[in-house]
């Protein structure tokens, strides 16, 4: 049985989703509150979707986008969503409204999902196609 663990790929997917959506880099080297949530929002992402996914790995793939990070932050960011996204205990929607740009933390958590489940969905009929669907789907894009 493999484990299921991030790949360096879709660990950049996820943040250039982030800032695509927010305009935040969470490869900042900034403590900057709407940061630290952005930052939280990818760390739970992967630690719901890829369990196996270590500390250690998500924080080396922090540093070697240039973001100081280390475990103890990543433990952190995964300990902390629950409190940051009820607002009846944390923040209320509208200050993680201010703090990303227009989204709550289950916006942009529900939008990396999306991401994620769109790309399983496009892997999965690479998988399946014949050279000939391939040959086709090719073709389509450069129509555009």
């Amino acid at each position: 049985m493999s484990k299921k663990t991030i790949h360096e790929d879709l660990f950049k997917q996820y943040a250039e989703t982030v800032k695509s959506h927010t305009g935040i880099n969470i490869f900042e080297n900034t403590r900057k509150q709407g940061f630290v949530l952005a930052r939280a929002v990818v760390v739970n992402a992967i630690r719901k979707e890829y369990p196996d996914t270590t500390f250690h790995k998500i924080k080396k793939m922090f540093k070697d986008n240039g973001k100081d990070y280390d475990h103890a932050s990543v433990l952190h960011a995964v300990k902390t969503y629950d409190t940051y996204s009820d607002p009846k205990y944390g923040m209320s929607y509208e200050k993680q409204q201010g703090l990303l740009n227009g989204y709550t933390l289950e916006d942009l958590t529900y939008k990396l999902n999306k991401a994620l489940k769109l790309k399983q969905d496009i892997m999965k009929r690479l998988d399946d196609s014949s050279i000939n669907e391939l040959k086709k789907l090719k073709k389509c894009f450069r129509m555009q």
